[in-house]
């Protein structure tokens, strides 16, 4: 008897299903939010198809609601999604380091933050998902963070403050496009930005959030999530992380050479 499915989501035709930084941040909001209740350990985007890995044996629910959210929410139209069973632990712990190195095993590198991954959320980038981390612990004990960061594409991740990358930073770590509007998503994201750029003078995170020096003030007063917080300069550390591994890349050699 299997333990699990992989359900993997293509458009019709083959189109792309997440081109730019907020379809693939939409993608990710709503495997995890309709995944939750089924077993969703992990899941990944590339360029014509979406995988997910579900610790469950009944997968006929995610399938029907995730195809219409993520259709609606991707505005494409998807095929029947293709369902195949999971035999065990050790094929599960295969699934999760198959699905976040999609954009890579496919080369098509659309997602270089690798924000259509449950990669965020087992790593703290993306805090509404850290209920991930604990089902994957459990699934594949082995899997060690050293394995996430290779996965990720990162030799390290480590807590930031970058002024030019806060904003994008903090959209990254609630899943929206950005920071702009009154969803609560975008008014979490800011209040927690401030506090991430809190050794910053107010008028220059202002600048770096497209708000006033007042808000700012107004923000810095009231008291943000902690988990967000960290949220924010970790994704800012990741910006910083992979600008350098370009670079060096780019260059054959240290990056301080």
């Amino acid at each position: 008897m299997p333990i699990g499915y992989q359900v993997v989501f293509r458009a019709v035709g083959d189109a792309v299903l997440a081109p730019t930084a907020e379809k693939r941040r939409a993608f990710t909001t709503v495997v995890l939010r309709v995944g939750r209740p089924h077993g969703l350990f992990g899941f990944g985007v590339a360029d014509t198809h979406g995988h997910a890995g579900l610790a469950t044996l009944s997968p006929g629910r995610f399938v029907h609601d995730a195809k219409l959210a993520l259709a609606s929410a991707l505005g494409v139209e998807l095929v029947a999604p293709a369902v195949s069973e999971i035999r065990d632990t050790w094929h599960a712990e295969a699934v999760i380091g198959y699905v976040h190195r999609q954009d890579k095993k496919h080369k098509s590198d659309l997602d270089p933050l690798r924000e259509g991954t449950s990669l965020h959320a087992l790593l703290g980038l993306q805090p509404d998902g850290v209920w991930i981390a604990e089902r994957v612990r459990k699934l594949a004990p082995r899997l060690q963070r050293s394995d996430l960061l290779d996965q990720l594409g990162a030799r390290s991740l480590a807590e930031e403050v970058h002024l030019d990358t806060l904003a994008d930073a903090a959209a990254g770590a609630v899943g929206v496009a950005t920071l702009e509007g009154r969803s609560e998503e975008a008014v979490r994201a800011r209040l927690a930005a401030v506090h991430a750029a809190i050794e910053h003078p107010a008028v220059a995170v202002a600048r770096a959030l497209g708000v006033t020096d007042r808000a700012v003030r107004k923000l810095r007063a009231q008291e943000p999530e902690p988990a967000m917080v960290r949220a924010i300069r970790l994704q800012m550390g990741l910006r910083a992380a992979l600008a350098g591994k370009a670079r060096v890349d780019f260059l054959g050699g240290d990056a301080e050479s």
